[in-house]
């Protein structure tokens, strides 16, 4: 469970005003689940997935609300290997994370923020590949 509380006080310089600004988000869940199976001595499979959950309470819409939190989910699923004591790992998973609701840029908007932009959840994200490692002692 997360909880999340932001409270910001701005004074911008060049244009002499203030903001306050205030955001909460309560009690949100973002499950984790992992499954680990030992093949053999050596090798071990893996799967998990995960949810994402990240605030954005310092980005602001033109109305001056904050942004939605960026949310997700996350999928891994891979089988690594451990030799002579440790001494050789090696490791190959693929995964697959997904996003939505990214804060970007609004270029269009005018607002008392350090960069003068104002900022919308546009933004979807989809990142996946594979990753293989390998490390001796």
């Amino acid at each position: 469970m997360s909880w999340y509380d932001s409270d910001t006080d701005s004074f911008f310089i060049n244009s002499g005003t203030s903001e306050h600004s205030s955001t909460t988000e309560t009690g949100q869940v973002t499950p984790f689940a992992g499954v680990l199976l030992d093949l053999n001595e050596n090798l071990t499979a893996y799967a998990s997935y995960s949810e994402i959950f990240t605030p954005q309470g310092n980005y602001r819409s033109e109305d001056g609300s904050a942004l939605k939190p960026l949310v997700g989910q996350s999928y891994e699923l891979g089988i690594k290997g451990a030799w002579f004591d440790g001494r050789l790992n090696s490791s190959f998973n693929l995964f697959r994370t997904l996003q939505k609701d990214q804060a970007q840029t609004d270029f269009n908007s005018s607002c008392p923020s350090s960069d003068g932009y104002c900022y919308v959840n546009a933004g979807k994200v989809r990142a996946q590949g594979f990753r293989r490692r390998s490390a001796g002692k």
